[in-house]
C-alpha cells in the first residue's frame, strides 16, 4: 500500500545459472498490477562481489538519513554525493540523500560503484485532520475524512480497509492552499460475510505519515438459522437441559451458554451448537421450593446473537414436589440379603423349621403343670392327713354299715346306701376344692391323661360322674 506520491523499491532475487560465465547479459522484467496494469523493463545483468542488500530505491522527508545495506565482504567505508557513510552496526547511514546519485564502497579488492533513486518529499505544513465511520453499515459513505484550512497545498491518501488489510476504497487528492476539504470513502464495494468485522479508514500526507485513523466494528448476522432451549425433569427429580438446532452448519465458532435461575439460585452452562448430536446436560435439582419456577435463558455472542426464532431461547420449568425418602445404605442392602440367604438354605437343609403349634403351648403347660404340681403337693399333704384318721379305701371307697358283699339291706337300702356313698364322694370333693389354691381367674383347660396320677384320675372321676347328674 502506497501514500500519495510515495516511491518504494520491489524487491527482485535473480539466481544465476550454475553454468554462467559471468559475463553480461540483457533481460526483461514484467510487471503487473491487481488491476492489470503491468509494464516491462529492460535491465543488464553483471557480476559483483558487492550489490545492495536494502533497495536502492528511497523516499521520505526531505533532509532524513536513510539506513542502507549491501552484500560482501570487507568494505571498509563509502562515500555518497551526500557526504559519507558511517558504519551502523552491520548497515549504513547514507546522509540526506536527495534525487539520484552514486556510492562508492571501498572494500578489500578496490572500490565497487552502486546506483541510488532518492525521491524526498518537503514537510508539509500541519492541517486539522479527522476522521470517523458510520456507525450504519448501510450508510453510504461510510467514512469520512475532514482536512482543514492552510495557506500551502495538501496532498493526501485515504484508505478505507478491512481489518485483514483488505481495500475496499482508496482516494488520492491535493487541498490548494487556503482550502479545506471532506473526503468521502465508500463501503459499496465490501464483500459482507456473517461475522465482527473491523473497518479502518487511513489519511495519510505526502510524506507518507500517517496523518489520522478511525476505526468501527460491524456486526453481519446470518439468518435461516435457529436454536432454541427446553428443560424437563428426569425420573430421580435432576433436570435436563434439551438443545435443539437447525440449520446450524452456517454458524462460524459461535459462543453459546445457557443461564438457569431459581431465586437467588444461578448456574451457566457452555453450550456446543456444533456438537454431531444436539446437546443434552444434566444438572441437580436446585434447591428452591417447588413451586418456583427454574428459568433457562439460551444466547450466543454476536454475530450469533439473534435467530430466526427468538421466543424458544426461553424456557421455565415448575418441579414436581419430592416426597421425603430415607436413604438406605449399600451395606444394609447387601446384609440383608444375605441374611434371606442364609436362612432360605438353612430351611432348603431341614437345619431350620418353624415352631409347631404343640411347641409353643409348652411354655403353658409347663407351668400348669408346675401349678399342678404345687397343688398336688397340697392335695398330697392334705391327703396324708386324712389317711390318719380316714381308712384306706386302697382303688374303690367304702362306707361304714354297707355290705360289699350284699348282705343286709341289700334290696330296699339300695338307696340309702347310694345317697350315702354320693355324700362322701361330695365331702370328699369339697374337702379337695378347699386345698385347691386358685391362681389365676382364667379357666385353665384339663392336664392330658399321662400328666394326672392316680388319685387326680380318680378325683376327675368323681367330678364328671356329679356333673352328669346334675
Amino acid at each position: 500500500m502506497l501514500a500519495w506520491n510515495e516511491w518504494r523499491g520491489l524487491p527482485i532475487d535473480l539466481v544465476p545459472d550454475s553454468g554462467w560465465d559471468h559475463s553480461t547479459f540483457q533481460v526483461q522484467l514484467r510487471f503487473t498490477d491487481a488491476g492489470g496494469n503491468f509494464r516491462v523493463v529492460d535491465v543488464s545483468i553483471i557480476h559483483s562481489d558487492y550489490s545492495w542488500a536494502s533497495s536502492p530505491v528511497m523516499w521520505g522527508a526531505l533532509g532524513d538519513d536513510k539506513l542502507v545495506s549491501f552484500h560482501g565482504e570487507q568494505i571498509n567505508g563509502g562515500t555518497a554525493n551526500s557526504g559519507n557513510l558511517s558504519s551502523y552496526g552491520q548497515d549504513w547511514l547514507l546522509p540526506a540523500p536527495d534525487g539520484d546519485g552514486e556510492i562508492t564502497l571501498a572494500t578489500s579488492t578496490g572500490s565497487i560503484t552502486l546506483w541510488y533513486s532518492a525521491h524526498m518529499q518537503a514537510s508539509t505544513t500541519v492541517r486539522s485532520i479527522s476522521c470517523a465511520l458510520d456507525t450504519n453499515q448501510s450508510a453510504d459513505p461510510l467514512a469520512s475524512c475532514a482536512i482543514g484550512n492552510n495557506t500551502t497545498p495538501f496532498d493526501w491518501t485515504a484508505i478505507l480497509r478491512t481489518s485483514d488489510g483488505s481495500i475496499i476504497e482508496q482516494l488520492s487528492g491535493t487541498v490548494s492552499g487556503g482550502q479545506q476539504a471532506t473526503v468521502n470513502l465508500s463501503g459499496s464495494n465490501w464483500q459482507r460475510t456473517a461475522g465482527v468485522h473491523t473497518l479502518t479508514v487511513l489519511l495519510y500526507n505526502s510524506d507518507g505519515g500517517l496523518a489520522t485513523s478511525a476505526s468501527q466494528d460491524y456486526v453481519i448476522r446470518a439468518t435461516g438459522w435457529n436454536v432454541g432451549v427446553t428443560l424437563e425433569e428426569a425420573s430421580d427429580g435432576r433436570v435436563n437441559v434439551l438443545i435443539s438446532r437447525e440449520n446450524q452448519q452456517i454458524l462460524d465458532s459461535p459462543h453459546c451458554k445457557v443461564t438457569l435461575s431459581q431465586g437467588n439460585w444461578e448456574k451457566t452452562l457452555q453450550i456446543d451448537v456444533m456438537a454431531s448430536i444436539s446437546p443434552k446436560l444434566t444438572i441437580d435439582r436446585p434447591a428452591g421450593p417447588a413451586d418456583l419456577p427454574v428459568n433457562a435463558l439460551l444466547t450466543c455472542e454476536p454475530p450469533w446473537d439473534i435467530d430466526d426464532d427468538l421466543g424458544d431461547n426461553n424456557a421455565s420449568l415448575i418441579l414436581k414436589a419430592q416426597t421425603s425418602i430415607i436413604p438406605v445404605d449399600s451395606d444394609l442392602l447387601y446384609g440383608a440379603g444375605a441374611t434371606i440367604v442364609v436362612v432360605g438354605v438353612l430351611y432348603l437343609l431341614g437345619l431350620l423349621r418353624p415352631a409347631s403349634a404343640a411347641e409353643k403351648s409348652q411354655p403353658t403347660r409347663r407351668s400348669q403343670k408346675s401349678r399342678g404340681g404345687d397343688t398336688r403337693r397340697k392335695q398330697q399333704a392334705a391327703v396324708s392327713q386324712e389317711e390318719d384318721i380316714a381308712p384306706d379305701y386302697d382303688s374303690e371307697i367304702h362306707l361304714d354299715g354297707v355290705d360289699s358283699e350284699g348282705g343286709e339291706g341289700s334290696g330296699g337300702s339300695g338307696d340309702a346306701a347310694r345317697q350315702e356313698e354320693e355324700s362322701v364322694v361330695e365331702d370328699l370333693s369339697d374337702m379337695q376344692e378347699s386345698l385347691i389354691e386358685v391362681e389365676e381367674p382364667t379357666v385353665v383347660d384339663e392336664p392330658p391323661e399321662e400328666e394326672l396320677d392316680e388319685f387326680e384320675r380318680r378325683l376327675r372321676d368323681l367330678r364328671l360322674r356329679r356333673q352328669n347328674r346334675e
